[in-house]
């Protein structure tokens, strides 16, 4: 059983996550559960997602930092829930801490404590991308057949 990621109540400057210790930004346990839902002769649930997340995330992420640079708590809010919940879905467990404490600092109105948030949470992001890439890189070595299987 791995552990809880515990969110940090809002205007918490710190980010305390226990499974900081993982190998990567992803947690295996949530590319599995994902991997588990496929069907076999569709199309590799995994890769899709990680496809979507990869198309949609940047475009939210955009929206947060307008939001930010505009003070608008409620849109912050709205922006950093959405990435907070995409990323989860996809194992970035960090990255939704990290988004988990925006959203909270948005709906308070404290857009310059959740702005100070934006580097690490940017930074994390990269790591997570990265990390979804050679996830791809990996599911497009594996034949169809393999991919259904190994999914």
């Amino acid at each position: 059983m791995r552990p809880m990621t515990k969110v940090p109540e809002a205007g918490a400057k710190t980010l305390q996550c226990e499974n900081d210790e993982q190998d990567g930004p992803l947690d295996k346990t949530a590319l599995d559960n994902v991997r588990a839902m496929q069907r076999p002769g569709a199309e590799n649930i995994l890769n899709r997602l990680i496809r979507l997340y990869l198309e949609s995330s940047p475009g939210i992420l955009d929206s947060l930092r307008d939001a930010l640079q505009r003070e608008e708590g409620n849109a912050v809010r709205e922006a950093a829930h959405g990435l907070k919940s995409a990323s989860a879905n996809m194992g970035a467990l960090k990255l939704s801490v990290l988004c988990k404490q925006i959203e909270e600092l948005g709906h308070a109105e404290k857009t310059a404590e959740a702005a100070a948030l934006l580097p690490d949470l940017e930074a994390e992001y990269q790591r997570v991308v990265a990390a979804l890439r050679a996830e791809q890189e990996k599911l497009s070595e594996q034949p169809p057949a393999a991919n259904a299987a190994a999914s």
